[in-house]
C-alpha cells in the first residue's frame, strides 16, 4: 500500500515484494505492484489465465453499483477488491471500462493478450499518475518517488518548475518536477504498445453551449446539486462505520449535515487544532450539536522529520503544511473507524472560489458609470480600503492574471525578490501565468465561453490534485480516506449553471449554500476560510522556527545558490514580526531540503507515513 508501480522493460529495477511479474511475447520483463508508504490502498488482481493483471491505487466510490452490474454481489466466491472489479469490466468493455469508474484512482493494467499497457487517472485528478514512456520500455507510478529513483529516467530537478511550486503548491499536468517524467491529466488514459504510446481523454467536463438552457438549469441547480451530494455521501458510507475529520469550515460542516440528514452519522470525529483557535471552537460546536464523540488534538510535531518524509515519499517539494498537521488526526481517527471522511474540495468542485468572486467584482466595477469609477479610482489609489484598491488596479487585467494574483501563495514580484540569478534565468518571465494557458485551452475545448467558466475550470484542475496530494501525504498505510465532494457528477452540475449563479460577492459557494439550506450553523456559513497551519508559537519561537533558522541561515542559502540570502533573511524577519503567515517560508524549506539532499528521493524505498513519523505526543 502507498504507491502503484508498473514497469515494462526495466530488468535492472528491483520489483516490489509480492508484485505480479510476467513478460511480453518477446521476453521483455513486466512488473505490476506497489511500494509501501503513505497514501491510498493499492489493490491487485490477475485474470484466470494469468495474461491480464491490474493494479489500482485509491478507491472506487461506485463499487457496489459495479458489483451489481457485473453480477458479483450475489456470487459467494467472487473477488471483491477494486482491481478485480476493473479487471472484469475491462474483459467485457475494453478501454471503455475506465469511463464506468467513479472515485479517486490511478490505474495500471497489462493486457498480455494484446501486448499493451493501459494507464488511467480519475476524472477530477484526485490521484496522480506519473509515467516515463520510451520506445523499448514504459514505467508508471502514483507518486514521483519510484520513478525518480530509477536510474537515468528523471534527469536533474527542473528548476523552471520551482516558481510553480511557490505560486500554486504543485506543478500542473502534464509537466512534473523532472524533465524525464510526465503525468496524466485528470480524466486521461494512456495506452503503450508496440513501442509507442498515445494519450486521450476518456472523460471531459462540459459547459452547456446554449446560455438559455443554462439559465433554465440554474433554476433547479440547488435541488440537483443536493441530490448528487446525497448520492456521493451514500456511496461512500454504505455499509461502513465512518470517522470524520472535522474542522469548523464550510466543507466539514456541510458533510456532517448531509450525513446526519441521511442517517449516516459518523461514529466519531477528530479536529486538528492549528493556528486558528476559532476554527477548533466551531468544530466543537458542530460536534456538540450533532451529539458526536469528538477530540481536539494539539500534537507536538517533529518538523525536520516531517519534511524529509514528505520529500522522500512525494518525490519532491509537492507538499502542504496541512499534511503534517492532518496526519495525527488521521492516525487517531483510524483507530476508531474503518473509513474516514473529510469535506475538502467544496469550493473547487462547486465553484464560487476567490478568483471567481474577484473577477465578478471586476465586472461589476467595469459596469459602473464613468464618473463613479473615476471617484472610486481616486479613493483606491490611497490603498484603502484594500479590496477597493485591489479591484481598481485589477479591473483591466486578463482573467489569468486575476487568477494568478488571487490564488497564488505569493505574488510574482514577491516570489522573484527571493530568487537568485540562476533561478530567475531558469524560470523566465511569469512562468506561473504561462502554466495556466494550456488549462484555458482545455476549458475552451470543454465549452467555456465566459471568463467565470474558465476560472472555475482552472481552479478545479489545479485544486483537486493539490487536495489529493495533501491527504495522501497525511494518510498512513491501510487507511481508507474518502472525499465525497470531489465527484465528477457534482462538478458537472456546477459547470451547467451560469458563472454569475455559481459565484457571488456576498457569499462563498452559493450553489452549495442553496443546496444545503439552513442546515449549517450561521457561524460556519460566514466563517472566513483560513488554511490549517501551525500555531504562531511553533512558527516563530518553537521547533519549526528553529528548523527555519537552521535551513534558511544566510550561509546555507548562499551555498545552495538559488535564493537571495538577504531577501530570505528579510522574509524571516517579517514572519517573526507577525507580518507573514509562513506559507512562503514553508515552500522555501521544502525546496531547499529537496535540492540539498537528492538522496532523499533517489534512495526512496519505503517511507513511513507522515502520521506516525511526526507526532511525538498529543493532548
Amino acid at each position: 500500500m502507498g504507491a502503484l508501480v508498473a514497469l515494462v522493460g526495466w530488468p535492472e529495477a528491483e520489483p516490489p515484494s509480492e508484485a505480479w511479474t510476467g513478460s511480453t511475447a518477446s521476453g521483455v520483463p513486466i512488473v505490476l505492484g506497489d511500494v509501501r508508504g503513505p497514501g491510498p490502498a493499492v489493490a491487485r488482481a490477475t485474470s484466470a489465465d494469468g495474461l491480464i493483471s491490474a493494479v489500482l491505487a485509491g478507491a472506487l466510490s461506485n463499487r457496489r453499483e459495479l458489483e451489481d452490474v457485473l453480477g458479483l454481489a450475489a456470487a459467494a466466491n467472487a473477488p471483491r477488491d477494486d482491481a478485480a472489479i476493473m479487471l472484469r469490466l475491462y474483459e467485457g468493455r475494453g478501454d471503455n471500462a475506465v469511463g464506468a469508474l467513479r472515485g479517486g484512482f490511478a490505474l495500471a493494467l497489462w493486457d498480455g493478450r494484446r501486448q499493451r499497457l493501459l494507464l488511467a487517472r480519475d476524472q477530477l485528478g484526485l490521484r496522480p499518475l506519473y509515467y516515463a514512456a520510451e520506445r523499448s520500455r514504459c514505467a508508471a507510478a502514483s507518486t514521483l518517488a519510484p520513478l525518480a529513483a530509477l536510474p537515468g529516467v528523471a534527469g536533474g530537478p527542473d528548476l523552471s518548475m520551482v516558481d510553480l511550486v511557490f505560486a500554486f503548491g504543485a506543478v500542473p499536468a502534464p509537466a512534473t518536477l523532472y524533465p524525464g517524467i510526465r503525468q496524466l491529466r485528470p480524466g486521461e488514459l494512456l495506452v503503450w504498445e508496440s513501442g509507442r504510446h498515445r494519450v486521450h481523454r476518456y472523460w471531459q467536463l462540459r459547459f452547456p453551449e446554449a446560455q438559455s438552457g443554462r439559465s433554465v438549469i440554474s433554476r433547479d441547480a440547488a435541488r440537483r446539486a443536493r441530490e448528487q451530494l446525497d448520492e456521493a455521501v451514500k456511496q461512500r458510507t454504505a455499509g461502513v462505520v465512518t470517522g470524520l475529520l472535522l474542522s469548523g469550515g464550510l466543507g466539514a460542516g456541510t458533510l456532517l449535515a448531509l450525513a446526519s440528514g441521511l442517517g449516516r452519522e459518523p461514529a466519531c470525529a477528530v479536529t486538528m487544532a492549528g493556528g486558528d483557535e476559532a476554527d477548533a471552537r466551531r468544530a466543537s460546536a458542530l460536534a456538540q450539536r450533532a451529539r458526536l464523540a469528538h477530540d481536539v488534538l494539539r500534537p507536538d510535531v517533529d518538523w525536520e522529520r516531517a519534511i524529509d518524509v514528505m520529500v522522500a515519499a512525494q518525490g519532491g517539494p509537492d507538499g502542504a503544511v496541512e499534511s503534517v498537521l492532518l496526519g495525527p488526526a488521521v492516525g487517531a481517527l483510524s483507530s476508531q473507524a474503518r473509513v474516514l471522511m473529510a469535506g475538502a474540495g467544496v469550493e473547487e468542485v462547486l465553484g464560487g472560489g476567490p478568483a471567481e468572486r474577484a473577477w465578478l467584482a471586476c465586472e461589476r466595477y467595469r459596469a459602473l458609470p464613468g464618473l463613479v469609477r473615476e471617484a472610486l479610482d481616486i479613493v483606491g489609489a490611497s490603498g484603502r480600503p484594500r479590496r477597493l484598491a485591489w479591484t481598481s488596479q485589477a479591473v483591466g487585467s486578463a482573467p489569468l492574471d486575476v487568477y494568478a494574483d488571487v490564488e497564488s501563495l505569493a505574488g510574482a514580484a514577491r516570489r522573484y525578490a527571493l530568487y537568485g540569478p540562476e533561478l530567475r534565468a531558469a524560470t523566465g518571465r511569469a512562468p506561473a501565468a504561462r502554466a495556466l494557458v494550456p488549462l484555458v485551452s482545455e476549458a475552451v475545448s470543454a465549452g467555456a465561453t465566459d471568463a467565470g467558466d474558465t476560472l472555475y475550470y482552472v481552479r478545479l484542475a489545479l485544486g483537486v490534485p493539490r487536495i489529493g496530494a495533501m491527504f495522501d501525504a497525511a494518510t498512513p498505510m491501510g487507511v481508507d480516506l474518502r472525499l465525497p465532494f470531489i465527484d465528477p457528477r457534482v462538478a458537472q452540475i456546477a459547470a451547467a449553471i451560469p458563472p454569475r449563479v455559481r459565484a457571488s460577492l456576498r457569499r462563498r459557494t452559493p450553489l452549495l449554500l442553496g443546496a444545503i439550506g439552513d442546515a449549517l450553523m450561521r457561524e460556519v456559513r460566514r466563517a472566513v476560510h483560513i488554511p490549517l497551519g501551525p500555531t504562531p508559537a511553533a512558527g516563530r519561537t518553537g521547533a519549526l522556527a528553529s528548523l527555519t533558522r537552521e535551513v534558511l541561515a544566510p550561509e546555507r542559502v548562499a551555498h545552495l545558490g538559488l535564493f537571495d540570502p538577504a531577501a530570505v533573511a528579510r522574509l524571516r524577519a517579517e514572519h517573526d514580526a507577525g507580518l507573514d503567515d509562513g506559507g512562503v517560508l514553508w515552500r522555501l524549506l521544502l525546496v531547499s531540503r529537496w535540492l540539498e539532499q537528492p538522496d532523499l528521493v533517489a534512495g526512496y524505498s519505503s517511507a513511513p507515513a507522515a502520521t506516525s513519523a511526526v507526532m511525538r505526543s498529543s493532548s
